[in-house]
């Protein structure tokens, strides 16, 4: 089952530290494997497609606080959402509380 609607599943955790400078370019799927979000801190352009791949055989969320971007993604399912407006977003797993990121979009 694939939802979207706002909550995410990250990795292990980038919060402040993730800048622009720092940000990965996502240049193909965000994976989730090992409760873990790959990358945890990433930039994307506004609009653009972010694909999320969970390669574990467990359930995951990809939820983007403050935004209406909620996957949900069956083990071994892959999902898709068009990128938020401009700023930096926190991202979360909300059945594994350790999953966690930072998404910074720009223009």
């Amino acid at each position: 089952m694939v939802a979207l609607s706002g909550a995410a599943c990250g990795g292990s955790g980038s919060g402040g530290g993730c800048t622009a400078d720092k940000a990965t370019a996502l240049s193909g799927p965000l994976t989730m494997q090992g409760r873990a979000f790959s990358p945890a801190c990433f930039k994307v352009a506004s609009g653009s497609t972010i694909s999320v791949d969970n390669k574990d055989l467990v359930a995951h969320t990809f939820t983007v606080k403050g935004s209406n971007i909620d996957l949900h993604l069956l083990g071994g399912q892959a999902g898709s959402a068009s990128a938020p407006a401009v700023g930096t977003y926190d991202f979360i797993c909300t059945l594994h509380l350790g999953m966690r990121g930072t998404i910074v979009v720009t223009k």
